[in-house]
């Protein structure tokens, strides 16, 4: 049981670090040809990439969400006009076919990525094989929705070479359901990975979120134990982000229909639990991972990282983002598509790049980013780790330490001279991470931030 003081005193907003420093402070826009220059720069040295896809339609509105999607009906012309324009951005980043960049896994997410027609899903998949070489081993994984994805487009999917499907679950209870618009039953969903198993699929992920409305303990806990039996891959259980005024859709759920701090650790360290007695090893902050998954091994190994597709095993240095408001990596800068498909595709046609964001990382942020990834990925941090990277305060930051220690958020191992962040303070991490964040504290605003409890 995690005390009540210790719940009001980090129930604060904390960034998730999926890129360091968090994009609510990026302001400038990128130098011309930026992206392209830095694409050139790695293909000349022969180094592979991370590719993702982003696709950000999807058929109706989940009120929960807080990605960037768009809703359009299901109809061909929103997706043949979504490719016709992603062709000529993949054009541009391979200089018209003059450069082939190495692939070392792709993901397609959104959005929903089979929003797209089975004849879209073909097409796309020609147009990144022409341009792109797919390493033999890479892995290509998808997300999708279990209420409007059909078996066609999974073995489409299948038979262009990916392997690992996610479904964004969130919850099994109904009324959890219904109050944020979504549907699909426990039943439908079984009958779904059943597919996905005979198509040949070799990893089903599910996605789930707690609190959302109309969850509890007891609750949540049904669900959990239909996840178990659908017998996943890999489980992430995410924390809902409530952020009414930056994403208003988010106001048409009753905040009186939340769970509250209490109940909402209760209900991760109960599925925490549940999930380590079946089994599943826990990795990071909030993924659950069978032992023979990659995850798991690159967790073991100390590969696992961090970026914007989550948590990612064995990632190359550099990753291209293609499609509206997908951010690109690459050699220390990030690089964000304008977020508006009718922009992002007015500028392709246009001939101009694209992109409305950048920020280069400087020697501390590269060092700060490295003990962050540290912290979230593996749950430790060294002596010597802190001491060689660390560019802020070391005396300040072990104050910091010592009061996350008292908080019992952090222990101190003297043998092996390291912090690991405990069983209960999983659930703080992201604030033991904040206290690494040099730029936090110049933040303007921090109301784009979720709590992190």
């Amino acid at each position: 049981m995690i005390p009540k003081e210790l719940l009001i005193k980090y129930s604060n907003p904390a960034p998730r670090y999926v890129a360091y420093p968090s994009p609510n402070i990026w302001e400038s826009k990128p130098p011309i040809r930026e992206r392209i220059n830095r694409i050139k720069e790695i293909h000349s040295h022969k180094k592979p990439i991370d590719l993702y896809v982003h696709i950000p339609f999807c058929s109706k509105l989940c009120w929960y969400c807080g990605c960037k999607t768009e809703i359009r009906p299901e109809k061909e012309c929103y997706g043949d006009n979504f490719i016709e324009s992603l062709e000529k951005e993949i054009k541009q980043v391979s200089l018209n076919g003059k450069i082939r960049l190495k692939v070392s896994s792709l993901h397609l997410g959104g959005g929903t990525p089979t929003f797209l027609s089975v004849n879209q899903l073909a097409r796309l998949m020609v147009l990144i094989n022409r341009a792109f070489f797919i390493m033999p081993k890479a892995e290509l994984s998808v997300e999708s929705n279990p209420e409007t994805v059909n078996v066609a487009k999974l073995k489409t999917l299948w038979e262009n070479g990916f392997s690992r499907v996610s479904f964004g679950i969130q919850d099994f209870n109904q009324e959890t359901q219904w109050a944020i618009n979504r549907e699909h039953s426990y039943k439908d969903v079984k009958k779904l990975i059943l597919r996905c198993r005979e198509i040949g699929y070799e990893s089903v992920n599910l996605d789930l979120v707690y609190g959302l409305p109309h969850q509890d303990q007891k609750s949540f806990l049904k669900s959990i134990e239909k996840v178990i039996s659908l017998d996943p891959e890999r489980v992430a259980l995410y924390n809902f982000a409530y952020l009414p005024k930056k994403i208003p859709h988010q106001r048409l759920i009753n905040p009186k229909s939340l769970p509250d701090s209490k109940e909402n650790c209760q209900i991760f360290l109960q599925s925490s639990n549940l999930f380590k007695q079946h089994g599943f090893l826990h990795v990071g902050m909030d993924h659950f991972v069978k032992h023979d998954d990659s995850l798991a091994k690159s967790f073991i190994n100390g590969t696992l990282r961090r970026n914007f597709m989550g948590y990612v095993s064995n990632p190359a240095e550099n990753l291209l983002g293609l499609g509206p408001g997908a951010i690109s990596f690459l050699n220390h800068a990030y690089i964000r598509n304008q977020p508006s498909s009718t922009l992002w595709s007015h500028q392709l046609q246009k001939g101009t790049s694209g992109q409305d964001l950048w920020y280069e990382q400087t020697l501390p942020d590269q060092k700060a980013q490295r003990i962050i990834n540290q912290i979230l990925c593996h749950m430790s941090l060294t002596e010597d780790q802190l001491t060689n990277e660390f560019a802020g305060n070391l005396k300040t930051l072990r104050e910091k330490f010592t009061q996350f220690e008292n908080d019992k958020i952090l222990h101190w191992d003297e043998k092996n001279k390291k912090w690991n962040v405990t069983r209960e303070g999983r659930i703080f991490s992201r604030f033991v991470a904040q206290a690494i964040d040099q730029h936090w504290k110049n933040s303007q605003s921090h109301e784009g931030y979720s709590k992190v409890a």
